[in-house]
């Protein structure tokens, strides 16, 4: 069947494509870094005595030559072939992770057939049992790996998966601040474009470690430096893993040069997740700061993004007289018209890029605020409360220069600009 299916494929023109998909997908990479991928897989066989028990076990079933001894290798069969098969060929899940379980149960039941033979051996004459003996030797020698899993298992560690709770709240993030015909580019996980609703605006939605050194980068790096600077994306959602490991430096400028860090949500399975936004011009500045904080850290103007969709970006400009010396938070408070708290947002300025002691004298830093709005909300009776504080001790800042003695200053949401 796959003879006649790669057949079918080279008489309809498609096989070059196919076998392009094949290279580019994290599922299986069969022309990308094959030597890399070789060795990590019989590094990982090798840490597997399971694997042995099913390979003993296969060997049993094939030497019974009963057909009904045959059906467990032909479930492993089956079961690796839709581990192994490209996206397309979807059998009702989405994921690798949903396959592997059924695979290793195939496996499994392999395995409990190669013990049984075992136990046939022990008690056979002195050759099986020596081959038994060797067998144990073998499964005992490449057990590290199993002994590493049981004791995960004891220690109740948990594995930092995130939830659909997770998901929804970024797609739904990328709608908001998005138009519905603006595509999203996603390095991360390609839920994200499920859950937004929006077309991707590139091919590679994933960044697998093999990539950048396969010979598919130059196409794949091209291909993502088109979306970064093409000017219809809406927005990018990007895994810190991408960010920290995997963007080459080409990659990297691009982002820094067109795009801003807007929000920052927490997916620990990828070291959480960025909302990226286009860059745009700044609003005007005023001669005179909104406030001045202690030590000499004036807020020279906020700007206000209204999503319609159950957020606020509030974007805070900064500026130090000096660099300062220690690191702070910056809080914005978002308040009903009884001064009562509805939601707020604190964070280290710049999504977490910028913090105070990086800054530079005179240097305009922005920093975007990501508030997430309640049910009931009335935005004409609504104001914000912003300051500092010291990201240590949680001591507040005060202002200098102000007319009464405060660690924060009210602003009216209808007095900013949009």
């Amino acid at each position: 069947p796959i003879v006649v299916f790669l057949a079918w494929l080279a008489l309809q023109g498609a096989l070059d494509e196919f076998l392009h998909l094949l290279s580019a997908i994290d599922r299986l990479a069969p022309f990308a870094g094959l030597e890399e991928k070789a060795q990590d897989l019989i590094e990982w066989v090798m840490r597997r005595p399971l694997l042995v028990l099913a390979a003993l076990g296969g060997l049993s079933a094939v030497r019974s030559r009963r057909i009904l001894a045959w059906l467990p290798l032909l479930w492993v069969a089956a079961e690796v072939l839709v581990l192994l098969a490209p996206p397309r060929l979807d059998f009702g899940w989405g994921g690798i992770s949903h396959y592997a379980l059924p695979a290793l149960a195939a496996t499994s039941l392999l395995g409990g057939i190669g013990v049984h033979q075992l136990d046939l051996w022990m008690i056979g004459r002195r050759g099986q049992k020596a081959l038994a003996a060797g067998v144990l030797v073998l499964t005992v020698a490449m057990s590290s790996g199993w002994l590493t899993d049981l004791n995960f298992a004891i220690a109740e560690s948990d594995y930092p998966l995130p939830t659909v709770d997770d998901e929804v709240r970024i797609g739904r993030a990328a709608a908001a601040v998005t138009g519905e015909e603006e595509p999203i580019m996603v390095l991360g996980n390609t839920v994200f474009h499920r859950r937004a609703g929006r077309r991707p605006a590139n091919r590679y939605f994933v960044l697998p470690e093999y990539l950048p050194s396969s010979r598919l980068w130059p196409e794949a790096e091209t291909d993502m430096l088109a979306a970064l600077r093409g000017g219809d994306v809406g927005a990018v959602i990007l895994s810190r893993r991408y960010l920290e490991d995997r963007l080459s430096p080409k990659l990297r400028d691009a982002l820094w040069q067109e795009w801003f860090p807007a929000a920052l949500f927490s997916y620990p399975y990828q070291g959480d997740v960025f909302l990226y936004l286009p860059n745009s011009p700044a609003p005007p500045e005023s001669n005179e700061p909104i406030a001045v904080y202690e030590p000499d850290i004036a807020l020279m103007n906020v700007e206000m993004k209204d999503t319609d969709h159950g957020a606020l970006l509030i974007g805070l400009y900064w500026a130090a007289e000096s660099r300062p010396v220690m690191d702070l938070v910056a809080f914005v408070h978002l308040l009903d018209g009884q001064d009562g708290l509805v939601a707020q947002h604190d964070g280290i300025p710049g999504v977490g890029f910028r913090p105070t002691s990086t800054w530079n004298a005179g240097e305009t830093v922005v920093d975007w605020h990501w508030i997430e709005l309640p049910e009931v909300y009335d935005p004409g009776a609504s104001s914000l409360r912003i300051g500092l504080y010291d990201a240590m001790t949680g001591e507040r800042r005060r202002m200098q220069r102000a007319q009464y003695e405060e660690d924060f200053v009210v602003l009216d949401l209808s007095g900013l600009s949009k």
